[in-house]
């Protein structure tokens, strides 16, 4: 029996092995894919906006993907995020943690879904009101059956925020609409590359 002994570890090794590298992967969601490498450009009026995962690390105890934003400019935005069971979090901004995390999306998305954000952010409050509903769009990519998270009373840093994001099974986020005051941006999906 002793002979099996050294086959058995290298047997355990070899399993726990995957687990290991998994530990160190973000969770992501079919509605936002968070493996390094994957990328979303979008189209935001003349110019390009490119999303990457550049990484996976740590925010307090939860793994995250980094996601760098970067446009023709080369300037550069990150965020942490992460799925957790009931849902998609934003963990942190350009480096400041958000305290607690966000929920951008809950999961499994559908329609008439609804919750509340109350967070701080290096001391500025983001919080309001959010609900899901579905809408069949077309960007510059394609055609996508869509669930949207949707505000209209977001408060952020004091300034009065509508947002509505579209997320796409197995894509993520395919297109954004923010409007603060009068001036609006809207971000539209033109290229996805999962990562591997």
């Amino acid at each position: 029996m002793k002979r099996f002994a050294p086959a058995f570890a290298l047997a355990l090794v070899t399993a726990a092995a995957p687990l290991a590298r998994a530990a160190d992967d973000a969770k992501d969601s079919p509605y936002y894919p968070l493996k390094v490498g994957t990328t979303w450009t979008y189209k935001v009026g003349d110019d390009r906006i490119v999303i990457k995962v550049a990484k996976t690390e740590k925010v307090g105890d939860e793994m995250t993907a980094l996601l760098e934003a970067t446009n023709a400019a080369k300037a550069k935005l990150t965020e942490n995020v992460a799925a957790k069971g009931d849902g998609v979090y934003r963990y942190s901004a350009e480096g400041k943690k958000i305290d607690p995390p966000v929920l951008i999306l809950k999961l499994s998305p559908k329609k008439g879904n609804t919750w509340s954000v109350n967070s701080k952010v290096d001391g500025q409050t983001v919080a309001g009101n959010f609900v899901t509903n579905q809408a069949d769009i077309t960007v510059p990519a394609g055609k996508y059956k869509t669930f949207t998270a949707e505000s209209d009373d977001l408060e952020m840093g004091g300034n009065k925020v509508s947002v509505k994001y579209y997320f796409a099974k197995d894509v993520g986020m395919v297109k954004q609409v923010v409007k603060v005051g009068e001036k609006e941006v809207t971000l539209e999906l033109e290229k996805f590359e999962a990562g591997k």
